[in-house]
């Protein structure tokens, strides 16, 4: 039954505050009402209390739903669940504060536990606080933190040691004290009064008769807020007393709405089962609106197609077509003046000198419809769904887009300056843009930051880290089967940030700047190669305006094993060894080529002598057949000529690759079988054997006695083929023609 109560009224709250409410209180007194864009991300919860921590997030302390951190777009949620059985006792936060250091501290019905910004951990404060539920957490000026529970209050040093304990009535749940900066505080006794008392004096200065659950003082504006039975109630203060009521909001959904904050942009924040909805208290500095515009035939379904400047300082609102109205900015009225008058022609591309201005800045000309200066000198250029204002001095310039300005706008057609700003008309009417004096300063600091990172590894593996302020520059280090990195980005503008633009830029993996849609917060980077990269990062306000660049964070892809100086070096060592094993190799075959020519020479020269010796023999057997015989020496002598004729005829015809023994035969006068049969008792070889004797002899000489090429060498001696030159060297010397060389 709890939880259907619980259930039914947050669907309450969210039906009563999902539009955007604007009203005016008593004495101009203007606010604003706005749902939180991330409000249905919240857990189903009672949002016990909250806070705005240093670096700009906000803390939710939720009634079983957890505890939440809100980044302006996504809510992360520590809670106790099936993935984070051991993280926190139960899910029932009810207080919460931030230490000096930048911890959160908060409360479970169970214990106190803090969480660390260094690495987002949580841990128990105290064993001490085990089974006790801190119903107010407190920062003190000394730098401890104060844990008051229902009848002990607990003051606690940095290094979680608990120095003081005192036993103390907890009665906040039937008072609520808020400090006017001063020397006096607001007490609000629950539904029966408010009172102020000063410490300055004993008696109390004054009882108001206003019956509110809870109260809120705003010491900038001397205004105190109440939230009562009919609604929010501002009133103004001056010193002790309680003044009128300036303002007055009865929207509220009265189930669960009981919390009351601040932020750091003065927005007041109304909390109970989700913080739905906040009011704006300040005006905002740039004065936008929408003129009175309408059409005599379609009434507010107007289209503007060009406004001129009068000489009385009034416009000339062109629209329709054929209607054409005077309209006077001072008292935003609109007087038509006849319904015949056709739209002047003309282009702003007629004016030569903000062509010339345009095209400094490298805009595309193509895709602008309208252009003009306004009396600042900033560079006004419209386009068909957004409007850029530009200081062309320093190229500062803000965005303004269609859906972004909120004024029911469909389309931008043309521009005029008016008044110290310009007005837009297009499809819906006419808006009047007061100039930005901003884009005129030195410096524009909008915060912008990186909240949360979220790595991809293969096989489906995720991990999510957050990032603290305290380290001005993460390093965010991504292992080498990293394949995605989602950054969450922020500009801590909770209230504003489906109007806000980022713009990021990674050195080192691309040059050049990305710019997010409106209302995005998320970026991702795929497959990076080993290295650092610097993220760059860039914001714009509510207003479309940019502020300067920063960096953000420091991405290190680390290298894989393979990858690493010990993997190269080895990687070296290997080289280096081959290079050696190889050179080794070298001087072994080297040396050993060197024996094999010497022992071939050895072998040469003891051929030669064999060759001689058996020479010497055969003269000797021709000398005594001669002596014996006259018709032997006959016989001798001619061997000895058809030996020479022979010689000289293939040496001849060496470099004739068709030179065969049929040609042989025929120049030396005798038959082939008569030239075998010679041959053979002659020299004891074929006729094809000789020849290639021969041929084989003029080869090796070449090859000793010049440098010319194997293939030529091959070719003077009548063979066409290399490689069967170099196989029949081969046989016949054992080595290849190379190594001979050698």
């Amino acid at each position: 039954m709890k939880h259907l109560k619980l259930t039914i009224a947050y669907i309450l709250i969210l039906l009563t505050a999902t539009k955007p409410a604007h009203a005016v209180g008593k004495n101009g007194f203007d606010y604003t009402v706005k749902p939180l864009p991330t409000r249905t991300e919240m857990p189903v919860a009672n949002v016990n209390a909250m806070i705005q921590d240093s670096e700009g997030y906000m803390w939710y302390a939720t009634f079983e739903g957890g505890l939440c951190r809100d980044n302006g777009y996504q809510i992360d949620v520590f809670r106790k669940d099936k993935d984070n059985p051991d993280l926190i006792t139960d899910n029932m936060i009810f207080s919460l504060a931030e230490a000096h250091n930048g911890d959160i501290w908060f409360s479970t019905d169970q214990c106190v536990y803090m969480l660390s910004k260094k690495d987002y951990s949580i841990k128990k404060v105290n064993d001490v606080l085990t089974n006790n539920k801190a119903l107010e957490l407190r920062q003190l000026p000394n730098g401890n933190m104060l844990v008051i529970c229902d009848r002990v209050e607990y003051e606690i040093d940095g290094n979680l040691q608990i120095v003081k304990e005192r036993k103390k009535k907890y009665n906040g749940r039937k008072r609520i004290v808020r400090p006017d900066g001063k020397t006096g505080k607001w007490i609000c006794n629950l539904e029966k009064n408010i009172i102020f008392e000063d410490s300055t004096q004993s008696e109390i200065a004054k009882t108001y008769d206003i019956k509110a659950k809870n109260i809120l003082y705003d010491e900038k504006r001397n205004v105190l807020f109440a939230l009562t039975q009919e609604g929010l109630m501002a009133y103004s203060t001056e010193g002790n007393r309680l003044g009128d009521c300036i303002m007055e909001y009865k929207g509220i959904a009265e189930i669960g709405v009981y919390g009351l904050f601040l932020d750091k942009r003065r927005n007041l924040w109304l909390t109970g089962y989700q913080p739905s909805f906040t009011i704006f208290c300040e005006k905002n500095k740039i004065k936008d609106r929408k003129l009175n515009v309408s059409s005599p035939k379609f009434g507010r379904e107007v289209y503007v197609d060009k406004i001129v400047a009068n000489k009385d300082g009034h416009l000339g609102i062109f629209k329709d077509i054929n209607y054409l109205s005077e309209y006077n900015l001072l008292t935003d009225t609109e007087r038509t003046i006849n319904n015949d008058t056709l739209t002047p022609a003309g282009s702003w591309k007629e004016k030569t000198e903000l062509l010339a201005l345009i095209e400094t800045l490298g805009l595309d000309t193509m895709l602008i419809k309208d252009a003009t200066t306004d009396s600042k000198g900033h560079l006004w250029v419209i386009y068909d769904q957004f409007a850029r204002e530009y200081n062309t001095e320093n190229r500062r310039y803000r965005e303004i887009s269609v859906l972004g300005c909120e004024m029911g706008m469909n389309n931008f057609c043309c521009v005029c300056a008016a008044d110290r700003g310009v007005c837009i008309g297009g499809a819906g009417g006419v808006c009047y843009f007061d100039s930005n004096e901003l884009l005129d300063s030195d410096a524009i600091n909008i915060e912008a930051a990186v909240s949360s990172y979220q790595i991809s590894y293969d096989k489906g593996k995720l991990r999510k880290e957050y990032v603290s302020a305290a380290n001005e520059k993460p390093v965010i280090e991504l292992e080498h089967n990293c394949q995605c990195l989602t950054l969450m980005l922020t500009s801590f503008n909770h209230i504003n940030a489906q109007n806000v633009r980022f713009a990021i830029k990674v050195e080192g993996c691309g040059d050049d700047w990305v710019t997010l849609d409106m209302g995005e917060n998320i970026f991702r980077i795929f497959n990076l190669d080993k290295g650092e990269y610097k993220v760059m990062l860039k914001a714009t306000d509510e207003n479309g305006l940019w502020g300067d660049a920063k960096e953000v964070a420091i991405i290190n892809r680390l290298p894989a094993w393979w990858e690493t100086w010990w993997a190269y070096t080895i990687y070296g060592l290997m080289t280096a060894g081959a290079i050696a094993g190889l050179f080794i190799l070298y001087r072994y075959v080297s040396k050993k080529r060197e024996q094999f020519d010497n022992m071939l020479r050895q072998q040469s020269i003891i051929n030669e002598m064999q060759k001689s010796s058996n020479n010497s023999h055969i003269r000797q057997e021709v000398k005594e057949e001669n002596d014996n015989a006259t018709r032997s020496e006959i016989n001798k002598q001619k061997r000895c000529e058809l030996t020479e004729k022979a010689i000289a005829a293939v040496k001849a015809n060496l470099d004739n690759e068709d030179y065969t023994v049929d040609m042989l035969a025929n120049e030396l006068c005798m038959s082939r079988v008569n030239l075998y049969r010679k041959m053979i008792t002659i020299c004891g070889q074929t006729p094809s054997e000789f020849m290639k004797t021969l041929r084989m002899e003029e080869a090796y000489r070449l090859l000793q006695s010049t440098d010319l090429p194997i293939n030529i060498v091959a070719g003077k001696c009548g063979f066409t083929s290399s490689s069967y030159f170099a196989k029949c060297f081969k046989t016949r010397y054992g080595i290849l023609p190379t190594d001979v060389r050698r």
